[in-house]
């Protein structure tokens, strides 16, 4: 499927508010994935205009007015239960705890890099009012018969609105939970899977209140359809050039 991404200011602004940070580090588990079956078109793309017209997903040739927007709109048949794993690239993902909170509680400080603007941090690595930590306990498994290198900090959280409008919430990962120590200074995120080979690491974002967010994009609560809170779903991606293939698995936690 085909998806134009138009990038506008109000996403520059919105994405800085956002963006929280790398990572890299897995604790070795087991976990069968039970995968997810149908064909993922990740989002389709919809140009919001005064009328409420549509455009074509798959259409080149219509080019938004000024005042338009384009926005990701997620099928339904792509957001996943929690208890469902998806795949994407080969690997399957599946989640096996979610935790959200402002407290980083006793993780690994070292693991811990923070880049949004005006989410600042106490000593023991607590966050200031308007933003929580998400925490994810992933089980990454390999399903193809090669090996496989992952980026366990890939993909991103999203929120899902009335029209299933999808926006990027955080779109950075801040934390992992433990060294790759087989690669590179730089490839301490990553992790090597043999076939039918699992890890499972707990991955961090920051996010930021639906409060701070309308503040930095008026549209939002127009485009949402509400002022929130907003559910919040883990996005399993994979771009092959200009098209997207993905799910959403909900993560029964919002942004509010």
């Amino acid at each position: 499927m085909r998806v134009k991404i138009v990038k506008l200011t109000f996403m520059a602004i919105f994405m800085a508010m956002l963006s929280g940070c790398a990572g890299n580090t897995p604790v070795q588990g087991e976990g069968g994935a039970m995968q997810a079956t149908g064909e993922s078109g990740l989002v389709q793309n919809r140009t919001s205009e005064e009328n409420g017209a549509e455009n074509d997903a798959s259409s080149d040739a219509v080019s938004p007015a000024p005042d338009t927007v384009d926005d990701l709109y997620t099928r339904e048949e792509d957001i996943l239960p929690i208890t469902q794993s998806a795949s994407a690239g080969g690997i399957s993902y599946e989640i096996k705890n979610v935790e959200y909170t402002e407290s980083f509680g006793s993780r690994n400080r070292e693991n811990l890099n923070i880049f949004t603007p005006g989410a600042d941090t106490d000593s023991e690595g607590n966050l200031s009012e308007g933003f929580r930590y998400l925490f994810l306990t992933i089980t990454f498994t390999n399903i193809t018969d090669q090996s496989r290198e992952i980026i366990r900090t890939d993909n991103d959280i999203s929120a899902i609105g009335d029209s299933l409008v999808t926006i990027p919430w955080a779109t950075e990962a801040c934390y992992y939970d433990a060294d790759w120590t087989e690669g590179t200074e730089n490839e301490r995120h990553h992790w090597v899977l043999e076939p039918g080979a699992t890890v499972t690491s707990e991955i961090g974002w920051v996010v930021g209140s639906s409060g701070r967010l309308m503040e930095a994009d008026p549209t939002l609560e127009g485009r949402m359809g509400s002022m929130g809170p907003y559910p919040l779903y883990y996005h399993v991606n994979e771009y092959d050039g200009s098209s997207a293939n993905g799910y959403f698995i909900e993560l029964d936690v919002k942004a509010e």
